[in-house]
């Protein structure tokens, strides 16, 4: 492969290739690729990825959805720990 081939996965790690890692992710035919780029979604974070996520779990390839999920339970837990270090959850349980 040379310099003008396709660009890796890890190459596009970084918050300006949303789109671009979004697209991989939609219509690269291999699905190891499409997973690889959910992954790396996963680890940028961000509101941009939710509708790419949402679509790769109507994905045809068992893989890709299931890496899907797997990122949107990472995401869902960040939050969850976030929501638990702030002090959100005691200032909704203290009396008015």
């Amino acid at each position: 492969m040379g310099l003008c081939g396709p660009p890796t996965v890890k190459k596009l790690l970084d918050r300006e290739n949303v789109e671009k890692l979004l697209e991989v992710a939609r219509s690269e035919k291999s699905s190891q690729i499409r997973r690889e780029a959910l992954n790396a979604l996963g680890k940028i974070g961000g509101q941009e990825i939710i509708d790419g996520l949402v679509q790769a779990l109507k994905d045809s390839n068992h893989g890709v959805r299931e890496e899907a999920g797997r990122v949107f339970r990472e995401i869902v837990d960040r939050l969850v720990q976030a929501v638990k270090d702030s002090d959100l959850i005691e200032q909704e349980l203290k009396p008015c």
